[in-house]
Parts: C-alpha cells; structure tokens; sequence
C-alpha cells in the first residue's frame, strides 16, 4: 500500500451555535508520496512535495472530541530518475497525478487532557479519519502526459485474472496537529496526516510490468 503525507498549514474560524462550536478551516501546505518510486527503499523516503489545499467545517461537541468533515486538493508525483539504486534508474519509471480527496475525521485535545499544556499558549490535538480519493496516474512521453491506467501497463484487462485497477480508492488517516490562537476565535496551527491507502496502483506499480 502507498502513503500520502499531508503536512497542512490551516486558519481556523470559530463561532458557535447553541452548545456546540462550529469551526470553519482553510489549509495550504503539501502533499508527499511514499511507495515504489520513491527515492529510497524505506518507510521514511518521500517524494518532493506539491501546493495542497482545502476548507473544512467541524464541529466541536466538548473540550476533548470535535467532527470535522473535510476536502482537499493537491498533486503527487514520483520517478526512478531520483532513486539512489542504479537498477531503479535504469528502470526509468514514473508517474504524476492530481489528487482529490473527501474524508471525515475525529479530532482529540491533547491538551484538554493535560491542562498544563495550555500556559505555553498552544493546542496539540491527534487526529484520526476516513477519506475517499481519485487519482489518475499519468507519465511523460515525448513531453506529454499519457493517462497509465488505461493501458494496463501489468496486464490489467488484457491478461487472464489481471483486472483494471479503480481511479476511487479509500484511505485511513492518523496524525496529530497543533494550533494557537490568534485572535478570539481565530487560530493558525499546522497538520501532519499521513493516509495509508487502500490501493497499491497510485504510481501505477505494484508488480511487474509486462
């Protein structure tokens, strides 16, 4: 399975309604990749990173648990060319494709559980969530873009038992975040949110090419 990290600058409006606080985000930060075509063989090697953005609207229903309903756009992309094995170079793959993504997640307060976070002036809180993607993989030939999934580059929908792989696939999120106010209710903080995805086809590699 492939990896998206999100790390996400947001700006943060609250106001509430009845009970409950209703929070109104806006984020800009980054997307990386991890999987076959990144630079190094290990769980720690990520892609270059794109712009990534996006709004969500949460609501907050006690000082340790808010909802928060979410979209994002962004890019991922990924090449042999950086890879530091020589055999991963001559193999010369790679792959870009735009990326956008839905989800719901939960959010728990760090700090509402230890209160003595709150005298250094910030919110650290983790996060955890469902989301659904589309992706296309694409890669560059002779300077344009080439759509890879319709070409069943490892048999898929040509060869017996080999079936073409779905551009809609769902993730799992999990991270933490942290976030000061600014103003009374306004606040900026920063996300870092992997996904860990359900498909093993965002580069369009998994086994081999035929």
């Amino acid at each position: 399975m492939k990896k998206i990290v999100f790390i996400i600058f947001l700006v943060a409006y609250a106001f509430s309604i009845s009970a409950q606080q209703v929070e109104v985000r806006s984020y800009v930060g980054a997307t990386y990749y991890q999987g076959d075509l990144s630079p190094l063989p290990t769980a720690l090697s990520f892609s270059k990173g794109h712009l990534a953005v996006g709004s969500s609207v949460g609501l907050i229903m006690n000082p340790y648990v808010s909802f928060h309903t979410k979209f994002l756009v962004g890019k991922l992309s990924g090449s042999d060319s950086e890879a530091s094995s020589i055999g991963r170079r001559r193999r010369n793959l790679s792959f870009e494709t735009d990326l956008y993504e839905w989800g719901v997640s939960t959010e728990l307060s760090i700090n509402a559980i230890f209160k003595k976070l709150n005298k250094f002036g910030v919110n650290i809180y983790l996060s955890g969530g469902a989301h659904v993607f589309h992706f296309s993989p694409k890669a560059r030939i002779d300077g344009s873009l080439v759509a890879l999934q319709p070409l069943g580059t490892e048999g898929q929908g040509w060869l017996p038992g080999k079936f073409k792989y779905s551009l809609t696939e769902l993730s799992i999120s999990h991270g933490v975040g942290i976030k000061f106010e600014l103003a009374p209710n306004v606040v900026m903080g920063v996300e870092v949110i992997p996904r860990r995805t359900f498909t093993d086809y965002i580069d369009d590699v998994s086994e081999d090419y035929i």
